[in-house]
């Protein structure tokens, strides 16, 4: 098996390398992230625990977010800054955590213990591999 990342420059360049070794967040052709994943530097992190009171909600955003392309989806979530708790943000990180494991099998979102939800690395969407894969940032 065979393991890529990206590899974002100073000047705004990415490039898609090869990994040998122990990079951490290194996702292989298929788009499985290898052991390790890491919480998105200077990041908190929340919790959210579903409950039937967000039942609608929860269909809500994943209707919304199954509405868009893999780039879109991408898009969206690379936008995430920060997790700041509030109860909305936490029920769309749910839902945009299961639409990814759905989509490409994973997803960037680090999910501790079932309730604790982290932003990971931003990512970079290959249509050609139709996989996500981390911007390892210098």
């Amino acid at each position: 098996m065979h393991y890529y990342y990206i590899k974002k420059h100073q000047n705004g360049a990415a490039n898609l390398q090869s990994c040998e070794g122990g990079l951490t967040m290194c996702l292989n052709s298929k788009g499985k992230i290898m052991k390790n994943k890491t919480q998105r530097p200077n990041t908190r992190a929340g919790i959210y625990i579903p409950s039937d009171s967000d039942k609608k909600q929860r269909e809500e955003f994943r209707a919304n977010l199954l509405a868009l392309s893999n780039q879109d989806l991408v898009k969206s979530y690379n936008r995430e800054v920060n997790i700041f708790g509030v109860h909305a943000q936490m029920v769309h990180l749910h839902a945009m955590h299961n639409v990814f494991l759905e989509r490409f099998g994973e997803s960037p979102i680090v999910v501790e213990k079932e309730v604790i939800y982290c932003l990971g690395p931003k990512i970079y969407y290959s249509k050609e591999l139709d996989a996500i894969f981390p911007i390892i940032e210098n």
